[in-house]
């Protein structure tokens, strides 16, 4: 999708709203999927009251016009005479917001247009997103849908992360929703969506992190190849689900109840094959019903290798018989996999009705694993109980389960800096014993993570006539504190912009603008030659630690005067 693409769409929803056949809710959810990325990997999007449009380039979202900021095609000498009304038009117009820029420059920063500008900062916490497979550069198939496997890693925790993007090409093709899916202070979180390739060719592939308020947190891309392959050729999927049955932690097969008893039954199983299961993943029943237990049930983010408990909670029927209820895992595409998880009980009425087990005592609460995990004992004093389940003062559901005789449970969904209480339960089918103790762990500070700083820089217009001036703006961003930012000409002839100009900045955001003249004879081009030439102007930015950013580059297109 393009912006004028974007524009026909947005026109189109507003007809259907104001005709009646969308209420505002539905029209303003529909006007937020038309936002893209562009080839510069800026995101637009339209705000849906006024038709405008935002840009963001990775801080924040601002005004902008994807029409003015496309980057300008380099205009053959034999068109110049032809546009020389337009370039006069344009330069009117960049006076015109030059001038306005300035008057904003001189009211909001003291010290004048020239000066470093440091504003409060935005704290948004950043999030790292890397792609766990496809690798980059793979080959796929057309055809044959494509499992993207991620994970979100943010050291102040995931809270800020309202879903998680597929991008294709720059179009959005699949979002998960990602805040059901988070314990508080949760740090990471492995996400799995897919894409059915449709065309051959390079594709882009990129999973963007994104807020409430439709702001990227972050990204990560790769390039893929996609090919047209005869079906004895196709390759080998990306990445394989597949399970294996550990244990029946609770209720084992052919256990007998009374009728009505409200029951736990858990098992644990292994991720034994290659994908991580993350967002999506289900436990869905396929067999049975009679158990009044729900049709499907989350599965806890497990990594490949790693096991997960998974629960579900039932009711025993009222007449006497043998019941099997049978339980499968699912990818969020749909698919089946791993074994069949199966549920065999039996009432009957005279069956002896189970007692609660006694409460666990002396429960305990230590941090471990450098402050990164914390780890709960207690003494058992029951010998009926079928687990322990573990809660934790800021979720409603358990957080975890121990086996039957346990003493002991880590908890490594914990966040820097947090305090938590903690509650241990045993239970079995008679219910849960009372809780008796609550214990707390206080996790240490969250340690800063001096990150390189950021550059953004930018130019306008993109290409002048011989001896036009030009504007240089930059925005350099660090997580704890910038120095400097040093902008430097490649030989454009412009003195002191080849021998380097040096922006000192103190706060973690520093920004400024510079006004540059070039011409053709600086560059070395003789006017009457009728050719164009290109500037180059380079920037980087420094932190107080001495880390540079990647250097930015900028090229612009000076033409020669009629």
């Amino acid at each position: 999708m393009d912006y004028k693409q974007a524009e026909r769409r947005f026109r189109e929803l507003q007809t259907y709203r104001d005709r009646g056949d969308l209420d505002d809710n539905e029209f303003r959810v529909k006007v937020a999927k038309l936002m893209f990325r562009d080839t510069l990997g800026v995101f637009w999007m339209i705000d849906p009251d006024d038709g405008t449009w935002y840009c963001n380039r990775g801080a924040t979202w601002e005004p902008g016009d994807p029409r003015v900021e496309k980057a300008a095609e380099p205009v053959p000498s034999s068109t110049i005479r032809r546009r020389r009304w337009q370039y006069a038009g344009l330069g009117a117009a960049l006076l015109v917001l030059l001038g306005l820029a300035a008057v904003l420059v001189y009211q909001q920063w003291p010290g004048g247009i020239w000066n470093p500008v440091q504003p409060a900062p935005t704290v948004t916490p950043g999030v790292q997103v890397s792609i766990a497979s496809p690798g980059d550069a793979s080959q796929v198939t057309m055809g044959q849908g494509v499992a993207v496997e991620s994970t979100l890693d943010a050291a102040a925790g995931l809270q800020n992360v309202d879903r998680v993007v597929l991008m294709v090409g720059g179009q959005p093709v699949d979002s998960q929703a990602v805040q059901s899916k988070l314990q508080p202070g949760q740090t990471s979180l492995p996400v799995s969506q897919y894409w059915m390739p449709t065309a051959q060719g390079e594709q882009q592939v990129a999973v963007v992190a994104m807020s409430s308020l439709d702001e990227p947190l972050g990204e990560a891309t790769i390039n893929l190849v996609v090919t047209e392959l005869a079906d004895e050729s196709l390759p080998e999927p990306v990445c394989l689900p597949d399970a294996a049955f550990v244990a029946d932690v609770t209720i084992p097969p052919g256990t007998t109840f009374p009728p009505e008893a409200q029951m736990d039954k858990v098992w644990q199983v292994r991720n034994s094959g290659t994908c991580a299961w993350g967002v999506g993943y289900q436990l869905l029943r396929v067999e049975g019903g009679a158990l009044g237990a729900p049709d499907l049930v989350p599965v806890p983010p497990t990594a490949a290798g790693a096991t997960a408990d998974l629960a579900i909670t039932f009711d025993g029927p009222t007449q006497a018989g043998t019941y099997t209820d049978t339980w499968r895992l699912h990818t969020p595409d749909g698919d089946p996999f791993g074994p069949d998880l199966t549920l065999f009980i039996a009432v009957e009425t005279d069956a002896e009705t189970n007692l609660r087990p006694e409460a666990p005592t002396e429960v305990q609460a230590e941090v471990t694993e450098d402050g990164t995990a914390v780890q709960l004992t207690w003494l058992d004093q029951s010998g009926n109980e079928d687990a322990f389940r573990v809660y934790r003062d800021d979720m409603e559901a358990s957080i975890g389960l121990a086996p039957a005789d346990a003493e002991l449970f880590v908890d490594r969904t914990v966040a820097c800096g947090h305090t938590y209480q903690y509650r241990v339960v045993a239970f079995n089918a008679a219910g849960a014993s009372p809780v008796e103790e609550t214990v707390e762990a206080t996790l240490p500070s969250c340690t800063p993570v001096d990150a390189p700083p950021a550059l953004v820089l930018t130019v306008v217009p993109t290409q002048v006539v011989a001896s036009g001036t030009i504007t240089v703006a930059f925005q350099a961003s660090d997580d704890l504190g910038l120095a400097q930012v040093l902008l430097k000409g490649q030989d454009t002839g412009n003195a002191a912009l080849d021998a380097g100009l040096v922006f000192a900045c103190e706060n973690t955001i520093c920004a400024a603008t510079r006004p540059v003249t070039l011409s053709l004879t600086a560059l070395g081009i003789t006017p009457t030659a009728q050719i164009s030439g290109t500037a180059v102007i380079v920037g980087v930015a420094r932190d107080s630690a001495g880390q540079e950013s990647p250097p930015q580059e900028l090229r612009v297109i000076v033409l020669p005067q009629e």
